[in-house]
Formats: structure tokens, sequence, C-alpha cells
């Protein structure tokens, strides 16, 4: 019980601090601006940066919520007409076309014909780009997505040739909250990233799994299984 309190405890600090650290940001260089202690140039990047600690405060709230929701099965799937095909490609251009992912090559091996699924795309778009970005903070400059379909499973894998998952971390990286080895890394996140991405794996009846790390790189395997016939 002990033990149990004191993980509470960690947790709540841990996400305290977190979401503290860009609202504590943000005041600060806003008042800098404000109070024409910068100007300028310098002001405009004090601007920019306040915008971007902003998008990842909101990203983290968002993340909370939609845990909350989906552990506990409030917010259920709405089933509808899904080509992953061409989704992979919306992504694909979509992280292609911002700043951060501009050293970043991608590459895409698609069936020939559309692959259908009855699912939610917003939420698969969700997943592909948690994915995603776990690459790019692995320091990736090549990502990998393969779509493969049978007549009873879909598999999407994100590879990518990033620095691979310590393997002192391998067995907890679906766990709630949890950052790894490398937690103290500013703008981490809250760890909810892959246990929210296999919790929308899981609502569209498929899963989320680490099919392979290493050194060389990282492997993640989404399953699909709510194939349509068109």
């Amino acid at each position: 019980m002990k033990q149990l309190e004191q993980l509470r405890s960690d947790l709540l600090a841990g996400v305290s601090h977190e979401l503290r650290t860009p609202i504590t940001s943000i005041r600060g260089m806003i008042q800098a601006v404000h109070n024409k202690i910068v100007t300028g140039a310098d002001a405009e990047e004090f601007l920019q940066i306040s915008w971007n600690e902003a998008k990842r405060l909101q990203q983290m709230v968002e993340e909370l919520l939609d845990f909350s929701s989906f552990e506990a099965g409030a917010a259920p799937i709405r089933g509808n007409p899904v080509d992953l095909s061409n989704l992979i490609g919306e992504v694909i251009r979509q992280m292609s076309a911002l700043p951060e992912f501009s050293q970043v090559r991608f590459e895409q091996v698609l069936p020939v014909e559309p692959v259908w699924i009855s699912g939610e795309t917003g939420r698969l778009r969700q997943i592909l780009f948690n994915l995603i970005d776990n690459s790019k903070k692995a320091s990736a400059n090549l990502i990998k997505i393969t779509l493969q379909a049978s007549d009873h499973q879909i598999t999407i894998d994100i590879e990518d040739n990033g620095k691979g998952i310590a393997a002192s971390d391998q067995p907890f990286i679906f766990e709630r909250y949890y950052r790894g080895s490398a937690r103290q890394i500013k703008g981490r996140g809250l760890g909810l990233g892959l246990t929210l991405s296999r919790l929308l794996a899981r609502a569209h009846g498929g899963d989320l799994l680490l099919l392979q790390t290493s050194a060389a790189g990282t492997t993640f395997r989404l399953c699909l299984t709510q194939i349509l016939r068109r």
C-alpha cells in the first residue's frame, strides 16, 4: 500500500512538473515582451517560443483528457470507411511540411489497391502521428511506413533508423506516464503517447506492438482487423 501511494505521488509530481514548465516559460517570455525587456527580433523569437510551448501544453492536456475518456470506455470509436493508403499518404505529407521534420526522409510501401477499414480517421491519424513523432525524438532521419493487408488482418509497420529503446525501458513503454530512463529530457511529454495509441488501436479491434528495437532503429506494428470490402 505504501509503495502504491508513493507511485501515485511520483506520478502526480511528474505530471504537475510537465504541465507547470511550459506555463512558467510562456508567462515569463510574454511578460518580457510586454514590459519591453526584449524588443525587435528578440521579441518575435520569444513570441514564437511561447506559441510552441502553448501547443505543447495543449497537446499534453488533450492526451490526459483522451486517455481518461478511452480508459473509462467513454469515447467509443465511430465506424466510418477509412482508406488507409490515402491516410498514410496524408500523414506523411503533413509531417513532412513541419520544420522539425525537414531533415527526415519518409518512405512508404503500399498495396496497389486501396485498403479500407471501418474506423475513425482522426484517431488512426493520431496513432500514426504519435509513432512518427517518437521516431523523430529518437533522432531518426529515415522513417518507413509499410502497409500490408490479408483476408483477416491489416498491419502497418512504422520503422525508423533512430537510436532505439533501451533494454531496461522496453517492458514499460506502454505503461501510463512512463517516460523512460531519459525522462529528464525537456519536451519528453507526459508518457501517455504510446499508452493512448495502444488504447486507440484496441478500440479499433486491433493492437499496437513493439516489433523490434536496437541501436540501428525501432519498428512498431499497428494491427487492425475491421476490414471493409469495397
